[in-house]
């Protein structure tokens, strides 16, 4: 996400973030034209079933949110953002305004 910022080529025109959908394992690259490829297959959680996938809080070119529940420690996220990679213990899913403790808007 980061690698595309600054890329028209990956992202909207003005060169942001690649807009997303919520939902688990919704992309299956990131790029826009076929060239450069950022992203060419977006990675799954090992597990991949129930809360055990990579799942996105919708938004816009401006944030993203990408989070999965932890398997080994009950209630836990493990979140990445435009502000970072944090994990937080607390009921979830993460929001883009608790994106694992991160107001990410």
């Amino acid at each position: 996400m980061e690698l595309c910022y600054n890329d028209a080529n990956c992202g909207p025109a003005e060169a942001k973030y690649p807009i997303h959908v919520a939902g688990a394992n919704t992309w299956a690259k990131i790029d826009n034209d076929g060239s450069p490829i950022f992203l060419a297959t977006f990675p799954t959680d090992p597990t991949n079933s129930g809360s055990q996938v990579y799942t996105w809080v919708a938004g816009d070119e401006q944030w993203y949110c990408i989070y999965t529940k932890l398997e080994a420690v009950a209630n836990t996220w493990l979140c990445a953002s435009n502000k970072g990679v944090k994990q937080k213990t607390y009921s979830g899913p993460p929001t883009k305004d608790d994106c694992c403790g991160m107001d990410v808007d």
